[in-house]
């Protein structure tokens, strides 16, 4: 269910409602138009009606606050690396300066090197307060994906994150190398960072973790069969990690 829809929708019957008897309650208080008892039944069933919307608009309020917020489930559009139907998926959201992100980068690949039937899944959420760059390695990432694929995509991320310390920044100077050497045409990827398509994928991913409650990088959820069934807060050590994916594998 939609809650903001309904919730909207519930408002504007009530506006809807309020504005079609609003001609008949003046006609109530005009003497003549009607007795006072007739005056008094069309009240009560104002009232009531009204009573019938208000409960109505305090259960959907309650079920709004009760949403479990959670990104979108895992589509082909996703940047993933493992089997395209594997039982356990991460969804993270990362930032490609975040010190944090390239800690769990690694913690990650550890996990996709021991379960095979888990697949990992990038979603971009650049930090630009606290990274000025983040923004712009996030597009040049979507282009080389774009262009690319998942695979390039991939090598990409292993590529920026392998090329810095985890307090460094990275060598913005270095990216072309980076895409050509996951496989992109330079011309190709040049014509891409210029266009708009990779930047609207970002901010939609951007979109995605906030819709999701993200406040911070490393963000990742676990999803069960296509359910979400837990998440990893910031760069979790790799047996927090190992135990919840075990877990669940069993």
């Amino acid at each position: 269910m939609n809650i903001k829809k309904t919730l909207s929708g519930t408002m504007l019957v009530v506006c809807m409602f309020t504005v079609t008897l609003a001609p008949a309650l003046a006609m109530a208080t005009t003497p003549a138009a009607v007795t006072a008892e007739a005056k008094a039944t069309l009240l009560i069933k104002l009232l009531d009606q009204l009573r019938i919307l208000q409960a109505e608009l305090a259960a959907l309020r309650s079920q709004e606050k009760n949403i479990d917020p959670q990104p979108a489930p895992v589509t082909a559009a996703d940047y993933t690396r493992g089997p395209a139907a594997a039982k356990i998926q991460i969804v993270t959201f990362s930032d490609f300066e975040c010190p944090f992100c390239k800690t769990f980068h690694g913690t990650l690949n550890a996990i996709l090197a021991k379960y095979p039937t888990v697949s990992a899944t990038y979603r971009q959420y650049p930090l630009e307060q606290l990274h000025p760059n983040a923004m712009q390695l996030s597009v040049a990432a979507e282009c080389v994906g774009i262009l690319g694929g998942d695979v390039a995509f991939w090598k990409f991320v292993d590529s920026s994150f392998a090329s810095r310390e985890v307090n460094a920044k990275t060598q913005m100077s270095r990216l072309p190398e980076f895409a050509t050497g996951a496989g992109v045409a330079s011309s190709a990827y040049t014509s891409c960072i210029a266009g708009a398509e990779a930047k609207n994928a970002v901010n939609a991913d951007i979109a995605d973790g906030t819709k999701a409650s993200i406040s911070g990088t490393p963000n990742s959820f676990i999803f069960k069969n296509g359910v979400k069934v837990d998440t990893i807060l910031g760069s979790q050590p790799l047996s927090v990690v190992e135990a919840k994916i075990a877990k669940l594998l069993n």
